[in-house]
């Protein structure tokens, strides 16, 4: 008799407890995990996963998160340090893999309003040239310039100076620049500014070394400015 009653109430006591593990777990709180920050989020950059994918598949590299710390001087001799932490870099590119990336990729990135750049010009053991790829955000190449703390000190010319000289001949010519670097700007001119003869007179002027080091003479120069309307500054 009392058989049956027992195997009643557990069959009864195992139900009730099933019910109330149920309904403990229908009303828990859920517990929200924030999710991790993607590349873009630590970049504080936005740009489309497309086109993203199209210039990794070009140079051969995955983008990381740009970060560079820049020193800077003024002309009463002050220095000041700032890092730098908003963009992409494609590390240690060939220097040719670069350039075509760059022609490649320049309008579309900047029609998404940002900036792709060469900078942090360096070589292997065997001399070959490499650079650093960057999309920074905004496409305001004298930004950049401006950040990156372009100068030619050795020749008593400042980030300011460079970058208002850009200016006139961004101005006069129609600029793209692709290399942004600490001692050296290029760019791509849309026209040469005047005459060639007063045009490389003028760089010369503000950049010796591209004689000094570069060139050697004004006539090769001027060949190089005729046939590929392209413009680089390095003060060594």
């Amino acid at each position: 008799m009392f058989k049956p009653l027992f195997a009643y109430l557990c069959v009864l006591f195992i139900f009730c407890l099933a019910c109330s593990s149920s309904d403990s777990k229908a009303t828990a709180p859920e517990t929200k995990i924030d999710p991790a920050p993607t590349l873009l989020d630590t970049a504080n950059i936005q740009i489309s996963a497309a086109i993203l994918k199209d210039l990794s598949t070009l140079v051969g590299k995955n983008a990381q998160a740009f970060k560079k710390e820049v020193y800077s001087y003024d002309k009463a001799g002050n220095e000041s340090k700032y890092i730098l932490d908003s963009g992409l870099i494609f590390p240690f590119v060939k220097e040719q893999i670069a350039h075509d990336a760059f022609e490649k990729m320049f309008a579309e990135i900047a029609l998404e309003d940002n900036y792709l750049f060469l900078t942090n010009l360096s070589f292997d053991d065997d001399y070959n040239t490499y650079y650093d790829m960057i999309i920074a955000p905004e496409a305001k190449p004298f930004k950049w310039v401006k950040k990156i703390g372009t100068h030619g000190i050795n020749y008593d010319l400042y980030n300011e100076d460079i970058i208002k000289q850009l200016k006139q001949w961004d101005e006069e010519a129609g600029l793209i620049i692709d290399v942004i670097d600490g001692d050296r700007v290029h760019a791509y001119l849309k026209e040469i500014p005047g005459s060639v003869d007063s045009f490389t007179q003028a760089v010369f002027e503000f950049c010796p070394d591209v004689i000094h080091q570069g060139y050697g003479d004004m006539d090769a120069m001027k060949a190089d400015y005729s046939a590929n309307q392209y413009l680089w500054l390095w003060w060594d």
